[in-house]
């Protein structure tokens, strides 16, 4: 199968299948915002859909890509970490054993003498546990779309974010190829 003749129908697979809600996909992909609820689940009801969304799965099933549980959950990882999971008696251990160790995002050692001794320092740093609270959101779709204000010329239409942004791009494409002379394109 290759993409659905109906754009609007294609652009909603491909939303949800980037882990949009299906609201948000049925939203980017031009229906009404007061539709998208009942209507993103219709959508995911459409055998051509479903059978479009099972392709687009089995193009990317491969054993080295994350799947979306084991991104949630080392996003998890990562808010759920405290600097105190990974002090001992003697000192910072890290190890794989360690609780959330994903959120570890570096470990430094160095030595150095104080007092005629020589003493060991680790620093501990972990990964930014609000980037990952606002990344699982989105991966959620907790978030309401964002609106943009595009004006050209008297015409003003309120749009929202992602969808119009690669339909703008697209016409961008468009216009330069219109420009180009046939030995550019070559």
């Amino acid at each position: 199968m290759t993409a659905l003749t109906n754009s609007r129908q294609e652009i909603f697979t491909q939303a949800w299948f980037s882990g949009e809600t299906r609201e948000r996909a049925a939203i980017l992909a031009g229906y009404s915002p007061k539709w998208a609820r009942a209507g993103g689940s219709k959508l995911a009801a459409n055998s051509n859909i479903m059978a479009r969304y099972q392709e687009l799965q089995r193009q990317t099933e491969d054993a080295t890509v994350a799947t979306v549980k084991e991104r949630k959950k080392r996003l998890t990882e990562i808010l759920r970490a405290d600097i105190p999971d990974y002090i001992t008696e003697t000192g910072i251990r890290v190890d794989k054993t360690s609780p959330n160790i994903g959120a570890v995002s570096e470990i430094t050692t160095r030595a150095t003498m104080h007092q005629g001794e020589p003493v060991v320092i680790t620093n501990l740093k972990l990964h930014n546990p609000i980037a990952a609270i606002d990344t699982l959101n989105k991966m959620d779709g907790a978030y309401q779309p964002q609106r943009v204000e595009i004006s050209q010329g008297e015409d003003s239409a309120a749009v929202t974010g992602a969808r119009e942004r690669f339909l703008l791009r697209i016409n961008e494409i468009a216009a330069r190829i219109e420009a180009a002379t046939p030995k550019q394109i070559e």
